[in-house]
């Protein structure tokens, strides 16, 4: 009996299965499994899994440029224990770094930009925030983006909560979200457009609860296909990943499966918790 309850309510909750056409793939610090991370060779090896997004992320100079590049110090990359607040954009972008075998360079955000808008490329920019950024930062930030035609193709995200909500209104046109990195259930009060939350702290209650707030939800870094599947069916906003081909194929095999048995056994599978 309780084996066919099971059976019936999880048949009345297919209708509640996303078939994946809401969700947006958002590729993380680009496609790195061939090009080295937040590069121009990234963001374009990237764009051949079509990805919605492509996630980079962005810092100030000590001469207020602006670089694409994730750790606050290049010695992961680079060798080198510098601080990237340190140099300016010029020193940065003149560094080899190095990754898996491969050597680069670190960009400028302009040259993402425009790369970007050649490959009609959407971007996410997360915000690094290193504590010495100029007082003109977020600004001086807007500028480049105005200057490189990208305040429509752009959102903008940090851990920095003042941060975000400050460039919300500074330019509101442009989609800006909290990434939260732990959380408990509840989405957090915030004036920002959307939250990114660690893949460890999802539920769909948190989901319920962000939408209840008019907030959109994405989740990070979900590399693991089966969690694909299932934040795909829960439609959930965005999902960011560094697997973003086997995250499209896995999408694109959701919204071309036929009949009911696949819908039925991801529903079954996550009621039992599989």
């Amino acid at each position: 009996m309780a084996a066919a309850s099971l059976v019936v309510s999880n048949v009345s909750a297919l209708s509640g299965l996303s078939d994946g056409t809401s969700t947006v793939i958002v590729a993380h610090r680009g496609v790195f499994d061939s090009a080295v991370e937040n590069t121009l060779a990234a963001v374009e090896a990237s764009t051949q899994a079509r990805p919605d997004f492509v996630e980079i992320d962005v810092q100030e100079t000590r001469d207020g440029g602006f670089v694409v590049f994730h750790d606050a110090t290049l010695r992961r990359l680079a060798g080198d224990s510098r601080r990237v607040a340190d140099l300016t954009a010029r020193e940065l972008t003149e560094l080899p770094i190095r990754q898996a075998g491969r050597e680069d360079r670190i960009p400028r955000l302009g040259e993402v930009l425009d790369l970007a808008r050649r490959l009609d490329q959407q971007l996410f920019l997360e915000l690094k925030v290193h504590g010495r950024e100029s007082p003109r930062y977020l600004e001086n930030l807007i500028a480049v983006l105005r200057h490189h035609q990208a305040l429509d193709r752009v959102r903008v995200a940090s851990f920095d909560q003042e941060v975000v909500e400050r460039f919300a209104r500074l330019e509101p046109q442009v989609p800006a979200g909290l990434l939260v990195n732990l959380n408990l259930g509840r989405a957090p009060a915030t004036s920002a457009d959307f939250i990114i939350v660690n893949a460890n702290s999802y539920s769909p209650a948190l989901r319920d609860d962000a939408w209840a707030r008019g907030l959109e939800l994405y989740v990070w870094t979900v590399n693991d296909m089966t969690a694909v599947r299932d934040l795909i069916r829960d439609s959930v906003d965005g999902i960011i990943t560094d697997r973003t081909f086997a995250a499209r194929a896995e999408q694109q095999n959701i919204r071309y499966e036929t009949g009911i048995a696949r819908r039925l056994e991801d529903a079954v599978r996550r009621a039992i918790g599989w």
